[in-house]
């Protein structure tokens, strides 16, 4: 039987006894935490991007000419080069139309964007808001950019 002496290395012994035991309720309730809440909400997400990506791939575009109105703003880019915002003029066969655009380019590149510049643009048909360059020395910014590549060349073999 333990003395009065002995309760503090008990009750130690106790406490590191149950370490393993907590630790592992605390594993199953995070295990089933991913499982059940986490785990799907991601699965969701990613499929609503691959679905996303695949309907603007899907998506058919038309070239077309703007004008700039006005560069809005430039800002350093994460990967090098500016981030330019623009007012663009759309001149396209179904009409004429007012567009702002987020475009990535070099530095040595600004002097291209200057008011009443007129650029090549690829416009999609279902967003014709959506201005992105057909310029080498230009890309636009963000993932969806990546995801109209095919629609620019689908539309580049259909031209005459």
């Amino acid at each position: 039987m333990p003395t009065p002496a002995d309760l503090p290395v008990v009750l130690l012994h106790m406490w590191l006894g149950a370490i393993p035991l907590v630790a592992g309720a605390c594993a199953f309730g995070l295990a089933q935490l991913w499982q059940r809440r986490i785990g799907p909400a991601l699965a969701r997400r990613r499929r609503a991007a691959r679905l996303a990506l695949a309907r603007a791939r899907l998506t058919p575009a038309y070239f077309a000419q703007a004008s700039v109105v006005s560069l809005r703003s430039t800002a350093p880019a994460p990967c090098g080069g500016l981030r330019a915002e623009l007012r663009l003029e759309v001149a396209a066969a179904d009409g004429d139309w007012p567009a702002l655009a987020t475009w990535l380019i070099g530095p040595e590149d600004i002097g291209r964007l200057r008011p009443g510049a007129v650029l090549p643009v690829l416009v999609l048909a279902g967003r014709p808001r959506r201005v992105f360059p057909n310029v080498e020395w230009a890309r636009a910014a963000g993932a969806e950019a990546l995801a109209h590549a095919p629609a620019a060349q689908r539309a580049l073999a259909a031209a005459p």
